[in-house]
């Protein structure tokens, strides 16, 4: 959550002040996945009891394989 705010946030100042062109690829593939990552990590969180091994996993190897994608298809 946080982070999707502060990215829309700072974003919507800025263009404020001038107007911003965004890539085709922040809308596509960054900002989803930012909103689903960021909602695996809610789900995990209010389970009540923490985030477990699995869960931890979950999460870094969602990192992991974006940080793969970027680099084969975006870079």
């Amino acid at each position: 959550g946080s982070n999707v705010f502060t990215l829309l946030v700072t974003t919507g100042i800025i263009a404020l002040i001038k107007p911003v062109t965004i890539a085709p690829k922040w809308i596509s593939f960054d900002i989803p996945l930012m909103m689903w990552i960021s909602f695996l990590l809610f789900i995990f969180m209010t389970s009540g009891r923490g985030i477990s091994r699995k869960e931890g996993f979950i999460l870094l190897l969602s990192y992991i394989v974006t940080l793969i994608i970027q680099i084969m298809f975006f870079i």
